[in-house]
């Protein structure tokens, strides 16, 4: 007989509670319904999602990541070297799991984009 592999889902999102809150609704429906699934976040390191995850016992990977700005800044700028460290810091964590068994659930924000285009290269939907 075949181990049964664990399932995981991983979410991500962040940057302001508008796209963090709903991820946590369903992490703790999940939790409550179907305990034998694996949670894991990817968020950044200074944001409301790591605050809450810590508070819910949640597995957190924290990852470099910009924000876009609709006006001229030298921020702008660096925050393209902040996306491109934080799509290698997630590309780095989602390789350590079994892409056949990890699920990625993005809520949206500025930090989702690493995570999510690390997702879609190492294979996991």
């Amino acid at each position: 007989m075949k181990p049964v592999m664990q399932k995981t889902i991983i979410f991500t999102g962040g940057g302001s509670g508008g796209h963090t809150v709903p991820a946590f609704t369903l992490i703790k429906l999940l939790m409550e319904r179907a305990p034998e699934v694996k949670i894991a976040y990817i968020g950044s390191k200074n944001g409301l999602e790591n605050k809450i995850a810590t508070q819910e016992n949640v597995q957190f990977f924290a990852i470099s990541t910009g924000k876009l700005r609709r006006y001229l800044s030298i921020e702008n700028f660096k925050d393209l070297f902040r996306i491109a460290k934080g799509f290698f810091e997630a590309f780095s964590i989602l390789k350590k799991f079994d892409s056949s068994n990890v699920l990625l659930f993005s809520t949206g924000g500025f930090v989702s984009v690493p995570a999510v285009i690390a997702s879609w290269c190492v294979g996991i939907p």
